[in-house]
């Protein structure tokens, strides 16, 4: 998997993979960041949990993940997570709920991505 380092932010974003029509991207957060606070307009995303422990926020809200857990964040739903650990990266799949078509459909248009922070 060839990997994308957000040195500033303190994660990496793997180059996306189609299974199925879908776009998967890895992601691996370092020990104590906290992504920024963002949200996706037309996209609900499901994610994944591959490795290590954290928090996904919600809203005002928190859901503690670990290895396993699956997290679905509706579109329009602010969002960040954090990988509270000292020691482990939190490692995770992206599932955009998009398909292809829809992807490109969105470059030249409005963004579906805005950072709240």
């Amino acid at each position: 998997m060839a990997l994308t380092m957000i040195p500033q932010a303190g994660f990496v974003e793997g180059d996306p993979k189609i299974q199925n029509g879908k776009i998967i991207r890895e992601i691996s957060i370092n020990p104590g960041v906290t992504t920024p606070k963002h949200v996706h307009y037309r996209t609900h995303e499901t994610l994944v949990i591959l490795n290590g422990t954290g928090v996904i926020h919600l809203g005002n809200s928190g859901i503690r993940v670990s290895k396993g857990s699956k997290v679905e964040i509706p579109a329009g739903t602010m969002h960040s997570i954090s990988n509270h650990r000292q020691d482990d990266p939190l490692e995770l799949s992206n599932i955009p709920v998009l398909t292809i078509r829809q992807t490109k459909e969105l470059n030249g248009s409005r963004s579906d991505f805005e950072l709240v922070e």
